[in-house]
């Protein structure tokens, strides 16, 4: 493991640890949100994904404390400003009632449709079929927040508009203050990872009143709104109370699938320690039956009637049709959030001096210069860069990366695949389940590419069936949907 990569075994047990401490004589993994729902679950993955990572760069609290960073008369004014045009959406319910409520991320990285690129195909639809929608959005109050707002063409609900009313109500005394917490033994922890420990079940267990007030605004919202379905984004940080307020209004919620799936992916897993319940959208619409199979083999909140096998929500990426080159091997990569960068920069080196031209596949949503800085050492000079892969002139020889969801549109186009599990685990389930191969990053390196780019045509095409998508297209599943929701 390198020095700059996320120790996820480390960090996940440490959730783990975290969930098995009594506080007011209950373990947190089994402390009730609204009687019979599992508070820690419910923000599991948020902890796990955002607070524990922050953590585990350095171990120290201190450390960790000074990127909680605080108030501004600048982000207070954002804030007001989300408030009032979160007012305006709920008001314009009055006039426009929609048949959809969209939920998603406050991202306009699809310039077409003024939205999250990975929501584009529900956007697409609905224009097509002139559906009427509006938008419940999960934001940060910044300056990415205003920009987007004036990008956007049209007035969207900020869930964060609901916290800072909140707040207010809070500061005016209208709100019941937090119980106290009493501790029990945290034996097996350092003292950084103790005082994180008490700082994150503190923040979190007292976050259950903001939630129910949450819920009754979102409640109040859907009950002007009146739409036939909630339609979101998988996104297990922030859905939850939004599919509590459909709930009470029996307005049917559809999740769907935006990435893949692992065992780090906790807020999409049940907790075996406790009996209360997760919350959960009615469906989740999956790409494939292997995603459905992934599901349940990892122990999934969703109840295997409630997960729709209904196509890619993200179309699959288009390859060019030209054979690989058979004289010089190319080796395409893509740029993944999580991978341990120095790790990663290592390999593309070590290919890159043995003669092997490189290619690295860029996100969509930030330059080409801020991807390859995250490389330390790495020689972007002697390497290509594509933004989409219709950008290639013929197919890569091989594909290698750590975890991206990319990983699998290769083994569905027959192209060989390799993880790169030595220098993390977060990708291990493509080799367990057959569909990649294991690389290692050592003086192993060169023998693993060759000898996956010797893979028959005959295994390749086991893969492909192993991970092929369904009949039935994604568009179908939102016709489906929509007439029997």
């Amino acid at each position: 493991m390198t020095s700059l990569a996320r120790d996820l075994p480390y960090e996940l047990d440490f959730l783990h640890r975290i969930g098995e401490i009594r506080v007011n004589g209950t373990p947190v993994h089994s402390t009730p949100y609204l009687e019979r729902y599992a508070l820690w679950q419910r923000f599991s993955q948020i902890i796990f994904a955002t607070e524990i990572k922050r953590f585990a760069k350095t171990k120290r609290f201190d450390a960790y404390m000074r990127g909680e960073g605080g108030g501004s008369i600048k982000s207070f004014l954002t804030e007001l400003v989300g408030l009032a045009i979160s007012k305006l959406a709920l008001l314009s319910l009055l006039f426009v009632r929609p048949e959809i409520v969209i939920f998603g991320i406050d991202r306009v990285s699809d310039a077409q449709h003024a939205a999250d690129f990975r929501l584009a195909s529900i956007y697409e639809y609905c224009k097509t079929h002139h559906i009427r929608y509006r938008e419940i959005l999960h934001t940060v109050f910044n300056r990415s927040f205003l920009v987007n707002m004036m990008r956007r063409p049209r007035l969207s609900f900020y869930l964060e508009a609901v916290d800072t009313f909140y707040t207010a109500l809070c500061a005016l005394g209208l709100r019941p203050r937090r119980h106290p917490l009493a501790f029990g033994e945290l034996s097996g922890f350092t003292e950084e990872e103790a005082r994180f420990a008490r700082h994150i079940i503190r923040k979190y267990l007292g976050e259950e009143d903001k939630m129910r007030f949450r819920i009754r605004v979102l409640s109040a919202f859907l009950a002007c709104a009146r739409p036939k379905a909630v339609w979101m984004i998988d996104d297990t940080r922030h859905y939850q109370e939004l599919i509590l307020a459909a709930r009470s209004r029996s307005i049917p919620t559809y999740a769907f699938q935006h990435g893949h799936f692992t065992k780090y992916h906790v807020g999409w897993l049940r907790d075996a320690r406790t009996s209360l319940e997760s919350i959960h959208p009615d469906h989740l619409v999956v790409a494939n039956k292997y995603w459905k199979r992934e599901l349940a083999r990892l122990g999934s909140v969703f109840p295997p009637d409630s997960v729709i096998v209904g196509g890619a929500m993200l179309g699959g990426q288009g390859f060019a049709s030209k054979s690989p080159n058979s004289v010089v091997l190319t080796i395409l990569t893509p740029h993944e959030t999580d991978s341990p960068k120095d790790g990663v920069a290592r390999v593309m080196n070590q290919l890159i001096d043995a003669g092997f031209v490189v290619v690295f596949k860029l996100r969509p949503d930030y330059s080409r210069e801020q991807q390859l800085a995250e490389y330390p050492g790495i020689r972007g000079e002697n390497i290509r860069t594509v933004s989409s892969l219709t950008e290639l002139d013929a197919r890569p020889n091989v594909v290698i990366g750590v975890y991206s969801s990319l990983l699998y549109d290769f083994v569905e186009a027959g192209i060989p695949v390799g993880i790169l599990g030595d220098l993390s685990d977060y990708g291990s389930g493509m080799v367990e389940n057959g569909l990649a191969n294991l690389i290692h990053s050592d003086d192993r390196l060169l023998a693993d590419i060759a000898t996956l780019a010797a893979l028959p045509s005959t295994e390749l095409e086991a893969r492909r069936q192993a991970f092929v998508q369904p009949t039935i297209s994604f568009r179908e599943t939102l016709d489906s949907i929509r007439m029997h929701p």
